[in-house]
């Protein structure tokens, strides 16, 4: 009696696997009746083809230790549902210690399954949105980084802008104050590009325009930073140099401009050099070098010359006019 009112689903079977007992939480758990169960061999009743852990092998062993096993298993009713279980067997044997049968009690462990699996569901699905997010947040720190260097960068040239420009500018001095070293700036204007572009249109001047970017890209050092500033006039800021050796880069950033194959006809530039003394602005160190610049236009063009030379002879270096 006290076997058939366990609330949990139980049968009992002998050495061979035969069902001795199934009672009535076993027949509701199940799906079976017990007169199909009762008699029959205990692998028979649960079909391997469900993956049931039922198996001659296991009652084998079980027979022969007689110690009580657990396990969880899914068994698939007749009805097409599904009912989890933890299953714990325990051996009974007589007083010689010899495996006389087994009880089997199973517990319906469903709703915690279903709590399990839909709790792995949902981890899994913030898994793939944390995954989702996190590629969204490397889609946006790569359109971040792209903005800042189309936010910094000449869409032509492909060289620092302007206003790029002015933030090393800012940074370079605050550094030379602080360091006590010299910097200069060139400012570079492309001679007769009025000319150039009347003659040849827009698309060509764009063309050198890119091919001039390229070439004091190519000719600067590791501390030179060359920067479009606006037009046909570039910037270049030479850190760490004096006067003597803002001059020195000047006429390599020329020879280097004159040897270039220019598409449709040569291209020289006058070139301006002014020099960090201490105490001018960014402001004043650009001014100084475009004024230079301008001294090198009144000087046939093709030419260098440092700010600090206005007041004397005009520094002209031999090329074309």
């Amino acid at each position: 009696m006290l076997f058939r009112g366990l609330p949990v689903g139980s049968f009992t079977f002998d050495i061979n696997g035969t069902i001795l007992q199934w009672n009535s939480s076993a027949t509701t758990m199940f799906g079976i009746d017990a007169d199909m169960a009762v008699n029959n061999r205990i692998w028979d009743i649960f079909d391997q083809t469900q993956g049931n852990p039922w198996t001659q092998d296991k009652i084998a062993r079980l027979s022969k230790s007689a110690k009580s096993i657990e396990f969880d298993w899914r068994f698939a009713k007749p009805d097409g549902s599904d009912v989890h279980l933890a299953c714990t067997v325990v051996g009974l044997t007589a007083k010689n210690g010899k495996f006389v049968s087994a009880v089997a009690c199973n517990l319906d462990i469903s709703a915690r399954v279903m709590a399990q699996l839909q709790l792995e569901e949902q981890m899994r699905e913030n898994r793939n949105y944390l995954k989702v997010m996190e590629r969204q947040r490397l889609k946006l720190q790569e359109a971040n980084r792209q903005l800042r260097r189309m936010a910094i960068t000449d869409g032509i040239t492909t060289l620092t802008n302007r206003r790029r420009f002015n933030e090393l500018l800012e940074e370079v001095l605050d550094s030379a104050i602080r360091q006590q070293h010299a910097f200069s700036v060139l400012m570079i204007d492309i001679d007769h590009f009025k000319s150039h572009n009347d003659e040849f249109g827009h698309l060509a001047s764009d063309r050198v325009l890119n091919s001039f970017g390229e070439v004091l890209r190519e000719t600067s050092r590791r501390y030179e930073r060359p920067a479009r500033f606006g037009g046909e006039e570039f910037t270049i800021i030479l850190d760490n140099c004096d006067k003597l050796c803002s001059i020195d880069a000047a006429n390599r950033f020329r020879n280097a401009i004159n040897s270039f194959q220019w598409p449709y006809r040569q291209i020289t530039a006058s070139i301006g050099c002014s020099t960090f003394s201490g105490k001018e602005t960014p402001e004043e160190l650009v001014d100084k070098a475009d004024k230079a610049m301008y001294a090198s236009k009144r000087a046939g063009r093709d030419t260098i010359t440092h700010y600090d030379d206005l007041n004397r002879a005009t520094s002209k270096v031999a090329g074309t006019k």
